[in-house]
């Protein structure tokens, strides 16, 4: 918990690797569903990634109350987040006003939208559906996504620039 923890504040703190060294990811999965603490001391949960489609990037955390899945997601920019107490995660900003689907500019995609998306190899061939997704820790890009290929073989992983039309539909 505590390594997901820095995982996710290093996502917010853009922190920057070495070149030569392999991009730190966490895949949506492990990121969804993760409980933030607000200034105001209110509990949130990490409901959703807004991405940039024309950069491959997370700009935004889609959060809502961690108990209550219904309610308006309240969106904050994935820099607001801060290391509290032990794995902690708090939220330095002040609460938003606007809903995910109100502030979020049409050319922004929810990471949860694209699980289950076809992805098809160049002769338009399917390889299989978005399983999963990774996201760059040092700066947010997505890495790559799992597709759940045909029964009984492992996960294909694809970079990024595999599903991009993922992103635009």
């Amino acid at each position: 918990m505590r390594l997901a923890c820095r995982l996710i504040l290093a996502l917010a703190a853009g922190l920057a690797g070495s070149a030569a060294a392999q991009p730190l990811q966490m895949q949506l999965s492990e990121i969804l569903g993760r409980e933030v603490v607000t200034s105001e001391g209110e509990r949130l949960a990490i409901r959703d990634l807004i991405i940039d489609p024309r950069t491959r990037k997370v700009v935004y955390l889609a959060l809502g109350p961690a108990r209550d899945e219904g309610r308006d997601l309240t969106l904050y920019p994935v820099s607001a987040l801060r290391s509290g107490a032990g794995a902690e995660l708090r939220l330095d900003a002040p609460q938003g006003s606007a809903s995910a689907g109100e502030s979020a500019p049409q050319a922004r995609v929810r990471a949860s939208e694209l699980l289950g998306r076809r992805v098809n190899d160049a002769a338009g061939k399917e390889l299989g559906r978005i399983k999963d997704i990774a996201v760059g820790v040092a700066d947010g890009a997505l890495g790559f996504a799992l597709l759940d290929a045909s029964a009984g073989t492992q996960p294909l992983r694809v970079p990024a620039e595999a599903f991009t039309e993922a992103l635009t539909r």
